[in-house]
């Protein structure tokens, strides 16, 4: 390596007298700046510092002891902290470079001058000193060609931990933890000026002129070239690869569903069939996401309920309420963006978000704009053609079902009628088939009473209408015609035959009750919205079909989920019901069921009732019903361009 140049300072204080450690080992030209070169700073590089002139004493102790940390301190190795890497290159100030084969050191000792014994006060700052170091060292071992490892995560900035590292004597040049790249340099000096760039090298000089003032010295000669100090911060051990720890890597994910499989199963699989009697071929609710064509508000909006019931299920924490709004105010937006530029066919997944959305909608909160959703759909269905639409699609059929039966109940409820157009309704019941779903199936209700339901749905808005007006008067002509087939249609009886499993008796039987739980809570309806003088006493067959609704569906195993499906005609029979124990039974049915399926619809009926129950039992009860209840809860919105209104479907 040439020289270095004439301009070179050569000021003790600021500059080096001899390259660093580094620029010499990669024969690099090195400006000897104090105290990291600039050379290697530039190349974000360690710097491995500078070589000093090492002089020690020749004084022996007079009684041979064991060796320890502090008699070491005395060591060229440890007046320098140096990396082993780094040492290989140091030279004595008249001795050349060697650029080729790398060769064993060894510190011959030469005459100095005699040393001041050290002071009663530096004596007790020694013991103060090897007090703070004895925790940070191990007794001597002496092993042969060892490999020192040293653990970058447990140097850096360990209080209580030395600086200095103890003596380590190796076979320089055949000890294969060397490394010949001149990144690998480990280096203490060059890691504590990794964590504090503002330390200098003269307050290292200083520490180490007092330690090497305060300490007895040792001869080089009694150290053995193969003996080493162990430390534990370097560990020692014969295979590299037994103390390796593999790090853990980022999990890549090609899409959103390669992500989110777990949930998405889940949803295929359970949370898709809560909202119906069982499951059936066209699921309108199950979906089949494409990586390559699937809606991202779709896909958002399932996460969305996903992540709501598994929530819901577990309680570690893995799926917070965070990452439900999140994926909420996602599909949302999205939503709105896609119906916002929607003009029709290809694709019907826009649809398919309306279903979802609603579902989520539902497992929140029963008191909502729900109108402005189903408008909404309508919009959407009109764009596909109407009714005509329906003929090839069995789980759009299924969809349209389900979208009839929120409006449904909603009118039934809120008594201010439907928005989708009837003929929805007549096209659906003509394309009816068992195979794929069927009416009892999706909401629990058979089409024989399905259809005096829609009926009812319409009817009770012209009746509100005619009873503010004061010399009008309702036609109950169509009501007493749809009374009477109510009445009068005969619910099959579930078959008695050995040849048939337990299981399937009772789904029998379940369905059968479930059935007639429907029929008594539609003609609580009648009696109370049409036929029901609002000034007078309620009629006395109220609590009559009060009392069969509750006992049919409390004929329901608790574990069928066709129990569920009968909760709009429980209600009406609640709010019918002034004895406490079966007020107490509704009350349980509410807190299961909303346990189970996760929907807010249940404590809503719940408080609900309790509201009726409330002014029922006060004075003037005989005139309160669920119908003025609700009305004071809606009032307040009738104004507002998206209502707010009760869905118990």
């Amino acid at each position: 390596m040439p020289p270095p140049s004439s301009k070179h300072r050569t000021n003790s204080l600021a500059f080096a007298k001899t390259d660093c450690h580094t620029c010499s080992a990669n024969q690099r030209r090195c400006d000897r700046k104090r105290p990291r070169c600039s050379s290697c700073l530039g190349k974000n590089i360690v710097c491995g510092g500078y070589p000093m002139q090492l002089t020690w004493s020749e004084k022996k102790q007079p009684q041979p002891r064991a060796v320890n940390f502090l008699e070491q301190i005395d060591d060229p190795f440890h007046l320098e902290p140096l990396s082993l890497q780094a040492s290989i290159h140091v030279k004595d100030r008249n001795a050349r470079y060697r650029a080729h084969k790398p060769r064993n050191f060894r510190f011959v000792t030469e005459e100095v001058g005699g040393r001041k014994h050290p002071s009663t006060g530096s004596s007790e700052a020694c013991r103060k000193e090897k007090h703070f170091f004895s925790g940070a060292i191990q007794e001597s071992v002496p092993i042969q060609k060892c490999n020192i490892s040293v653990d970058r995560t447990t140097e850096q900035g360990i209080p209580g931990i030395p600086l200095l590292a103890p003596l380590q004597v190796v076979d320089h040049a055949s000890s294969p933890t060397f490394a010949t790249d001149r990144n690998d340099v480990l280096d203490p000096l060059a890691m504590l000026f990794l964590t504090d760039p503002s330390s200098d090298l003269r307050d290292y000089e200083a520490l180490l002129n007092e330690l090497d003032s305060n300490h007895n010295t040792m001869a080089m000669s009694d150290v053995n070239e193969n003996a080493v100090v162990e430390h534990r911060l370097t560990p020692t051990f014969n295979d590299p690869q037994q103390n390796l720890t593999p790090l853990g890597s980022p999990i890549l994910h090609k899409s959103l569903i390669e992500k989110f499989e777990t949930l998405l199963n889940l949803y295929d699989q359970d949370f898709c069939i809560v909202p119906l009697s069982g499951d059936v071929p066209s699921n309108p609710f199950r979906y089949q996401l494409d990586n390559s064509s699937g809606s991202q508000s779709l896909l958002h909006a399932i996460l969305a309920v996903s992540c709501y019931h598994a929530g819901r299920q577990t309680s570690n924490g893995d799926y917070p309420s965070s990452d439900v709004i999140n994926h909420q105010n996602t599909a949302v937006k999205l939503y709105h963006e896609e119906l916002n530029s929607f003009t029709g066919p290809p694709g019907v997944q826009i649809l398919d978000t309306t279903m979802v959305l609603f579902l989520y909608n539902a497992t929140q909160c029963a008191f909502s704009n729900w109108t402005a959703r189903i408008s909404e759909a309508g919009k959407i269905l009109n764009l596909f053609g109407g009714a005509q639409s329906l003929v090839n699609s069995p789980r759009i059929q299924a969809q349209i079902v389900m979208l009839l039966w929120w409006d449904a109940t909603i009118a039934l409820l809120s008594r201010q009628g439907c928005v989708l157009s009837y003929s929805y309704f007549e096209a659906v019941l003509a394309l009816e088939d068992n195979r794929n779903w069927s009416f009892f199936d999706l909401i629990g209700c058979p089409r024989e009473l399905v259809v005096p339901l829609m009926q009812l749905a319409s009817l009770a808005e012209e009746n509100e209408k005619v009873s503010s007006m004061r010399w009008a008067r309702f036609d109950l002509t169509p009501i007493d015609e749809i009374q009477a087939f109510i009445i009068s249609w005969e619910n099959p009886s579930p078959i008695i035959d050995d040849e048939i499993s337990e299981e399937q008796m009772q789904r029998q039987r379940d369905r059968w009750n479930c059935t007639e739980a429907w029929r008594y809570g539609l003609l609580i309806y009648i009696t109370r919205v049409f036929r029901w003088d609002r000034k007078t006493n309620p009629p006395l067959r109220l609590a009559l079909y009060a009392r069969l609704v509750l006992e049919h569906v409390n004929s329901c195993r608790r574990t069928a989920i066709v129990q569920k499906q009968a909760f709009l005609p429980l209600f009406f029979a609640s709010c019918e019901t002034k004895d406490q124990f079966s007020r107490q039974s509704v009350r349980e049915y509410c807190q299961y069921w909303g346990g189970v399926c996760g929907y807010d619809l249940f404590r809503s009926a719940a408080a609900l009732l309790e509201d009726v129950w409330r002014e029922q039992d006060g004075v003037g009860g005989r005139a309160a019903w669920w119908g003025s209840v609700v009305d004071e809860k809606q009032r307040p919105y009738l104004d507002h361009e998206e209502p707010m209104q009760f869905c118990f479907g």
